[in-house]
């Protein structure tokens, strides 16, 4: 996203009334998505959504998971550290389901949401072994750390960075 191009706030807070508390979030409007090629993402909706934002839609080659490795292993975490531990899982490992799944699932969608955003305040600040500050190679950072060196270290400020500072606490 070097050239992503920030939102503001405000017009974030018009365009949708949920968006009103994500001002301490870092948020931008990417000029492109890498879509795979899922019902929704081909979808007139999405497609008129983001031509409305001069969002260009690239679709991945088929059957090309590396094509969106960075989105892949952001599902994969968010599988293996957040949804397996959630009562009524039913994941793809049958092992690690309970026993009665179909019981134990008790989460409307918002209640979802806000555990998965609570869950995500905990990820961005617990140290991860693939961030690592050229100046302390030995010392795992979290992903606000290395937010915050990475902008430290920018010979120019993002646009609205200051949007960010409050993530990176």
């Amino acid at each position: 996203m070097e050239h992503a191009r920030a939102l503001p706030h405000q017009r974030l807070a018009t365009l949708d009334e949920r968006l009103t508390s994500a001002a301490a979030r870092p948020v931008v409007l990417p000029e492109t998505i890498v879509v795979d090629r899922g019902k929704v993402f081909v979808s007139a909706a999405f497609t008129a959504a983001c031509e409305s934002l001069g969002i260009s839609v690239q679709p991945a080659p088929p059957r090309a998971p590396t094509a969106k490795g960075i989105v892949e292993r952001t599902f994969g975490s968010i599988n293996s550290l957040f949804c397996q531990h959630l009562p009524g899982y039913t994941g793809s490992d049958v092992t690690r389901r309970g026993p009665d799944t179909e019981k134990d699932a008790c989460y409307s969608v918002a209640q979802l949401q806000d555990l998965l955003d609570e869950w995500l305040v905990h990820y961005h600040h617990r140290p991860h072994e693939g961030l690592r500050h050229p100046m302390m190679p030995r010392k795992a950072l979290t992903p606000n750390e290395m937010w915050a060196a990475l902008v430290a270290g920018a010979r120019t400020r993002p646009p609205h960075a200051d949007v960010v500072p409050s993530m990176v606490r």
